[in-house]
């Protein structure tokens, strides 16, 4: 077996090593780097999404807050400094 591999490497020579390196990189080592490239990506962009989701759900909770606070502030202060308002 052993000889069998060694006259085949000397028969083919360099020639025969390098179309043996561009076959094994085009049909079997790119394809898998392409392949690793692409679930790596999803799973990056799964998690990007699902971040921008919570910061976008934390963000309106702050702008909610941010309404109400000036909906009673507004309202106290209009209320307070109104000419109409009763005077204590």
């Amino acid at each position: 077996m052993n000889d069998l591999v060694m006259q085949l490497i000397t028969a083919l020579g360099p020639t025969g090593a390098l179309v043996w390196y561009l076959w094994q990189t085009t049909s079997k080592t790119i394809p898998s780097l392409i392949e690793q490239h692409n679930k790596t990506m999803d799973t990056t962009i799964q998690k990007f999404t699902a971040s921008l989701e919570e910061e976008r759900k934390a963000r309106k909770g702050e702008v909610e807050a941010l309404r109400e606070w000036i909906r009673i502030e507004a309202g106290c202060r209009y209320n307070k400094d109104h000419p109409g308002a009763a005077k204590a």
